[in-house]
């Protein structure tokens, strides 16, 4: 990792691309509990985000709600000193397929030095990195999505890295059981948001994760939130 490090400033030269982000806002006051409170009017303004890098600008800003400690690219991980445990490196690139989870630290080189080995376009800056999910405290996990007025949850209960746990595990929820079911395993506050997000984009696949106790980077939250999608 230092040899990687070493190389991208002086490749830089100094020059540091990474942004310092602040501490969001709240997403949202608490919604009510009323399920008809979430249903879309046909006069809900449609947002959709249908470009990756966006998406993840809006995310790491805290503008899509609760996630865990994310660092844009490695020389901003380096820069963390308070880190040492495993991290999920993930490519920017939509359908790259890229992604390796629960990697340890001195591990990186080798798995950067042979993706990019491997395509010649990728560059160390297509990759970001977040702290590891317990995935031993996981709930359950899948994407959310709203398709001709019915709600769908596509999900798994595997304790395993989600794109792993849907494949091998992952099963249909349709209908109006999808809402108290997610009702019931978040707290209130991850709830509100989930309740917030869906309504800002109602035509998007909310990609999630929710678990036994508090997780990300708001307080009495335990579901994180992975992706919103229109792509």
């Amino acid at each position: 990792m230092k040899k990687m490090i070493k190389f991208l400033k002086d490749f830089c030269k100094g020059f540091m691309i990474a942004f310092k982000r602040k501490t969001p806002p709240m997403l949202c006051k608490q919604q009510s509990d009323n399920f008809q409170n979430i249903m879309i009017e046909s006069s809900t303004p449609l947002n959709e985000l249908t470009d990756k890098r966006e998406m993840l600008k809006l995310l790491l800003s805290g503008k899509l709600g609760n996630h865990l400690r994310t660092w844009e690219n490695i020389l901003e991980m380096a820069e963390e000193t308070d880190y040492e445990g495993p991290v999920t490196i993930r490519c920017r690139r939509i359908n790259s397929g890229l992604c390796q989870y629960h990697v340890k630290q001195n591990e990186i080189d080798s798995i950067l030095s042979i993706w990019l080995g491997a395509d010649e376009n990728l560059t160390s800056f297509d990759f970001y990195f977040n702290e590891s999910a317990p995935d031993e405290k996981l709930i359950f996990q899948g994407e959310f999505m709203r398709l001709n007025r019915e709600y769908v949850l596509f999900m798994s209960e595997q304790k395993a890295p989600m794109r792993e746990a849907l494949k091998t595990d992952g099963f249909h929820m349709i209908g109006p059981k999808v809402l108290p079911y997610l009702k019931s395993k978040m707290t209130k506050e991850s709830w509100s948001d989930f309740v917030l997000l869906h309504k800002m984009y109602h035509t998007a696949v909310i990609e999630f994760s929710v678990y036994s106790c508090n997780v990300g980077n708001r307080p009495n939250r335990n579901a994180l939130i992975w992706e919103v999608r229109n792509y």
